[in-house]
């Protein structure tokens, strides 16, 4: 994977996970249950190559 393909697939995993909280958020998710969620998520790793 090239270096431009890299940021463009971190990038589009950053932006979706932004709008899965955004709706989340609207949807009166707990916050509590949000930060469960986003530490799960930034344990996995970036692409790299």
């Amino acid at each position: 994977m090239c270096e431009y393909s890299e940021r463009i697939f971190n990038g589009g995993k950053e932006e979706g996970r932004k709008e899965m909280i955004h709706l989340m958020r609207e949807q009166g998710v707990d916050e509590a249950i949000i930060a469960k969620i986003l530490a799960s998520i930034t344990e996995q790793e970036t692409v790299k190559v």
